[in-house]
């Protein structure tokens, strides 16, 4: 075949792919993206400005587990639940116990696909009271657990259903007392597995919620974000700070009043922010699972005002490729940041080029480390504070 015909062919063949992908984006009904716009990419200057302190990671566990999003660190043990399922206690260097929400189902639970959501991936966990733990669960709801026991209780499950909608992404937890809870819901379409396509629809039905355990009341206290995400209490716990990880940014919501409404608290986040979690200091960190700044070209920023490709993408292409290809697309840089209670940015924690450090999803301090939890990691992350 003479070169120009096979040249023909293949652009014949490309093009038709390309208008059999656009009409199957235009026929298909169950994904609407919606246009957002973020604001320029924050100058790495002053309290931003690049360092290594990530840069000296020790890895703990690595190959053993996966996907330690959310950590909760007493007298150098650590909890933090994995993405098969199990809710582990880590005690040096060493896993010594572990515990699951619901009884093992008849599925193999490896972290895959099709077993997560029978399964369940533990996400927030926070301490409830001297016996349990408070854990969200992505599929399954809230938990109280008992980790010596092993005895768990579903205190709210996610068929729930509060002004018509119910929760399919709940993500992070907050303990205010023994009988009241808040929590975020990512999304009231999208699960945990398409976390990524979830961002790329960027619908604003994300949700900040309350729960009363004793009255079983459930309450929307904020509505309309885009993928709400790390709920933390300020510490005299007379407001609650969010993240709102699809627009790089950090809320805060009054409780004094019922009739409050949130407020942004730090805008154009270097990246898009994950937990957030209080120091002895007073300070709070928060671990950012993406990055962003001036002098780059952050494919998250520029995608906003394009819809359409979104839902091209979407529509087109599986879910594998959305949420491990293309989130590799995007530079891994270890970014922590820390800010106190006026909103202002005081210090970082950083590793440029990923060399240690990628994705943070949280960062806590304990006994002269920082510790570091990431919702894709095969390891949990400490860091030695000294020389800071």
């Amino acid at each position: 075949m003479p070169a120009f015909c096979s040249n023909f062919t293949n652009f014949f063949l490309t093009l038709l792919v390309v208008i059999v992908g656009i009409y199957i984006a235009v026929q298909d009904p169950s994904v609407q993206p919606e246009s957002y716009e973020l604001p320029s990419p924050p100058k790495l200057e002053g309290p931003l400005s690049p360092n290594t302190k990530l840069r000296n990671a020790q890895y703990l566990l690595h190959g053993q587990v996966k996907g330690p999003e959310s950590l909760l660190i007493e007298n150098d043990i650590i909890y933090t639940g994995l993405w098969d399922g199990r809710i582990v206690k880590i005690e040096n260097g060493i896993i010594t116990k572990e515990a699951r929400l619901i009884p093992k189902p008849n599925a193999n639970c490896d972290a895959s696909f099709d077993s997560e959501p029978i399964c369940g991936r533990p996400l927030g966990i926070r301490r409830f009271d001297k016996d349990r733990f408070l854990i969200a669960d992505a599929y399954l709801g809230l938990f109280l657990l008992n980790f010596d026991t092993g005895k768990s209780e579903k205190i709210l499950s996610s068929s729930e259903v509060v002004d018509g909608r119910n929760c399919t992404f709940f993500n992070d937890v907050e303990v205010l007392d023994k009988d009241t809870v808040f929590f975020s819901c990512s999304s009231s379409k999208w699960d945990r597995r398409r976390a990524f396509p979830a961002l790329f629809e960027q619908r604003s039905d994300g949700r900040i919620l309350k729960y009363t355990i004793s009255s079983k009341k459930l309450e929307v206290l904020a509505d309309g974000f885009r993928f709400p995400n790390g709920v933390q209490l300020s510490k005299d716990k007379s407001a609650l700070f969010f993240s709102e990880t699809g627009m790089a940014r950090i809320w805060k919501l009054s409780l004094k009043s019922k009739e409050s409404k949130p407020s942004i608290f730090i805008n154009n986040l270097p990246g898009l922010p994950d937990n957030i979690r209080e120091t002895s200091r007073g300070t709070f960190l928060v671990g950012l699972a993406g990055f962003r700044a001036e002098g780059t070209f952050p494919l998250f920023d520029k995608i906003g005002p394009m819809p359409f490709i979104r839902k091209f993408f979407l529509s087109v292409l599986p879910n594998y490729v959305i949420s491990t290809i293309l989130p590799d697309a995007q530079p891994s840089y270890g970014f922590v940041v820390e800010f106190n209670e006026e909103g202002k940015i005081v210090d970082s924690f950083q590793d440029p080029d990923g060399r240690s450090i990628g994705f943070v999803s949280e960062a806590v301090e304990s006994n002269g480390f920082l510790y570091l939890g990431s919702f894709r990691a095969p390891y949990l992350a400490k860091v030695p504070k000294k020389g800071f």
